[in-house]
């Protein structure tokens, strides 16, 4: 049995981000749904609600659908959805209403030909596309015949007169001709686009998959003397094919909770960041909150907003923490930094808790028997319209520390949110991203029965379905993954659940269907044990391009006799990144210790006395060691030092070569998966390279030489594993 993954999308793509919830909002549905049934010749995708975020001039910067056609160009259609009755007089372009309509004039022609205008600005920045994509523009009238327009006394053949679509227009097979001989063309443009020019307006018209940085802001530390600063400069310029996936799911505006599970490096913070940014932007007045378990992923996080913030507004606009309704709040909170939970402690009239009340339990742990204490004291008062949740896999307790058989800070989030509707209280817009693999102190994974309980599960699939209406995901599992060279996240979910292990895998999935849901090709029967299944991850699913650029290994495991020894090649391998390669030290090398405060301390002391500087995460400056409590909670990187972090701090962060140290504490213990889940956390910091190192020698040695023999295709005996983590 075989099945692929291949990402090839369908000729034409429609994509809804939202149901609007305003008048008119059953005009545009049946107006949309006529736009997906008759496109289907070549290739485009189609946008109901798609925003260009422009406030000039306080003009509405949204078409109600856009048509993005390669042989047609752009099109976008103004749906007006009231009857002949609404209208008074037509004054050429200016439409006047009777009395009582919302607006005593509009002005519809002029309102998607200024949307049209602000795209083909956007295309004429691209010279491939500069006066090459045809644009036009039409008015649709789904309520209201053309009979009843010219009995009224409105002459349609006056030049004055928009192009309109009248309602039966849309009771014909040709709405495609008849669109192509009314509009109004703005911008004659080419008949047709070539792949490269259709290609280039994809990406235009799409979001990009990272917020693009001012010119300003762009490194210029990286030397182009060497080859790996070749490769690297070349992998921050790097833009890959439009990610469709992505796109909807960031443009998405869903009208109840949404579960989004994807791999590491697929984007899930970055796309969080976009998605809470966007729902700011488009809704400033609701009550937004983006809330994260990492604590050093605060800035990190609040630079994502701000440049999303910006890039949405054109640069009008920044994210300021002190007015905004979109709030950043790390899961617990401090005394001086508010959280979630101490923001709905604070609501409450509650006094809230910290780990000191708990310093026997995991930081996971202790925040969920916070939440649990919450919970059973007193009733929450709902303060949020939406809460969006990253590292949703950290905020998992095991069974015995649940609320009621719910996850306790899950279920405190839930409580502290308002309807999206009144008629359905249980709807609410409760949206969390996580990876089940990337969970370092719970084996326990997020599904939708573990976050909202047995029967409010049923929201997320079940008997309502997989989607809202308006074909919104209620979840989403995204399969690409942009961070890692494909051998190196391949290397670590085999490591991470064993597949190699001689006494078999520890964790896993058991289907098909789910190795295929995060981007692999499979081969093999599930049902039955022992059989042999291969996996290939295909390059469409890991498009790093650094395989193609570098030469050499991307990813490389050496033990050795003494730490001394390791931590010798360490310094020589450091040495040759910043003094022969010109490498700047901080964000570009991040050295990751698999152990205890100790190994990081005698890293860190070692780099010093051969001359490199160090940085401690929380430490106020390099070369410093902590002592008590951390000084700077929120920091991870300091210019000129070479950050040294255990695992916990390094989640979430990235860099170009990650030198992983101290395999031998997994290795002793080879068994446990949540050891197991550090290493595969380690080994997806990186964008390039990853250097593994232990001292001594332990049968999961040989396990990991195997592995990395394997690059992109492993073949597996499959048995049941421990942990299965199959929806």
């Amino acid at each position: 049995m075989v099945a692929s993954t291949e990402n090839r999308i369908s000729e034409w793509k429609f994509i809804e981000t939202e149901p609007l919830g305003i008048s008119g909002e059953a005009g545009e549905q049946f107006v949309w749904q006529k736009v997906r049934e008759s496109f289907h010749d070549g290739e485009g995708v189609a946008f109901w609600s798609y925003r260009t975020f422009s406030h000039q001039q306080q003009i509405r910067r949204e078409a109600d659908i856009l048509i993005v056609s390669k042989d047609l160009g752009l099109i976008i259609i103004e749906v007006k959805s009231f009857t002949i009755a609404k209208i008074d007089e037509i004054e050429g372009t200016r439409w006047k209403m009777v009395p009582g309509f919302f607006k005593d004039y509009i002005y519809p022609y002029h309102q998607a030909e200024k949307q049209l205008y602000a795209l083909l600005n956007n295309c004429d920045k691209e010279s491939i596309l500069k006066n090459k994509v045809q644009g036009r523009v039409i008015v649709a009238l789904p309520m209201i015949t053309k009979v009843e327009w010219n009995n009224k006394g409105f002459d349609e053949s006056h030049h004055t007169c928009p192009p309109i679509l009248f309602k039966e227009d849309f009771e014909k097979h040709n709405l495609v001709k008849k669109i192509q001989n009314k509009a109004t063309i703005i911008q004659a443009g080419s008949p047709s686009l070539n792949d490269q020019q259709w290609k280039q307006l994809l990406k235009v018209i799409g979001t990009p998959k990272n917020p693009p940085e001012d010119e300003d802001d762009k490194d210029s530390d990286i030397n182009l003397k060497s080859p790996r600063a070749e490769v690297i400069t070349k992998l921050q310029d790097w833009i890959s094919d439009i990610d469709w996936q992505q796109l909807e799911i960031g443009m998405q505006f869903p009208p109840g909770p949404q579960r989004i599970r994807g791999m590491a490096g697929s984007g899930k913070t970055i796309l969080l960041c976009q998605k809470a940014a966007r729902m700011h932007w488009r809704n400033p007045e609701m009550d937004i909150a983006l809330v994260f378990f990492t604590r050093s992923l605060y800035s990190l996080i609040l630079e994502l907003i701000n440049q999303w913030l910006r890039y949405f507004s054109g640069g009008e606009f920044y994210y300021n923490s002190q007015n905004s309704k979109l709030r950043v709040l790390h899961a617990w909170g401090s005394v001086n930094q508010p959280g979630l939970y101490s923001t709905i402690c604070k609501k409450s009239g509650v006094q809230p808790l910290n780990a000191n009340h708990f310093p026997k339990q995991l930081p996971n742990e202790a925040l969920a028997l916070a939440c649990k204490n919450l919970l059973q004291s007193k009733s929450i008062t709902p303060i949020f319209d939406a809460i969006l949740i990253d590292e949703g896999q950290d905020l998992i307790v095991d069974k015995n520390l649940k609320f009621e058989d719910k996850q306790p800070f899950y279920w405190m989030t839930y409580q502290a949110l308002r309807p999206v509707d009144s008629n359905l209280p249980e709807q609410k817009r409760l949206i969390w991203a996580y990876d089940e693999a990337q969970s370092l102190n719970s084996l326990v994974i997020p599904t939708s029965k573990e976050v909202l309980g047995t029967e409010l599960s049923q929201l997320i699939g079940g008997k309502g379905g997989a989607f809202y209406e308006g074909r919104i995901r209620k979840a989403h599992i995204i399969r690409r993954s942009y961070r890692c060279p494909g051998t190196i996240l391949m290397a670590a979910h085999a490591i991470g659940m064993g597949l190699l292990r001689p006494n078999g895998l520890l964790a896993g999935f058991t289907n098909q269907k789910d190795w295929l849901r995060i981007g692999y090709e499979v081969t093999g029967d599930f049902r039955r044990l022992g059989s042999i299944i291969t996996l290939h991850r295909p390059v469409e699913n890991s498009p790093n391009p650094v395989h193609t650029l570098w030469d050499g290994k991307v990813l490389e495991f050496n033990t050795y006799n003494s730490r001394h020894a390791e931590l010798e090649q360490l310094v020589a391998r450091i040495k040759s990144n910043i003094f022969d390669e010109n490498l700047n030290p901080s964000q570009n090398i991040l050295v990751i210790v698999l152990g205890d405060t100790q190994l990081q301390d005698e890293t860190a002391t070692y780099l010093k006395n051969c001359g490199i500087d160090f940085y401690l995460p929380t430490a106020p400056k390099n070369n410093t060691f902590l002592k008590n409590n951390a000084s700077f909670p929120n920091k991870f990187w300091n210019e000129g030092g070479i950050t040294v972090s255990r695992i916990h701090r390094a989640k979430g962060h990235e860099a170009n070569i990650v030198y992983i140290l101290g395999l031998d504490n997994v290795a002793r213990n080879e068994s446990s998966i949540a050891l197991r889940n550090q290493l595969f956390v380690a080994l997806t910091r990186t964008r390039g390279w990853a250097y593994l190192s232990g001292i001594g020698n332990y049968p999961m040695y040989e396990e990991i030489r195997r592995v990395i023999e394997s690059k992109n295709t492993i073949n597996f005996t499959f048995q049941k594993p421990k942990l299965d983590v199959s929806e």
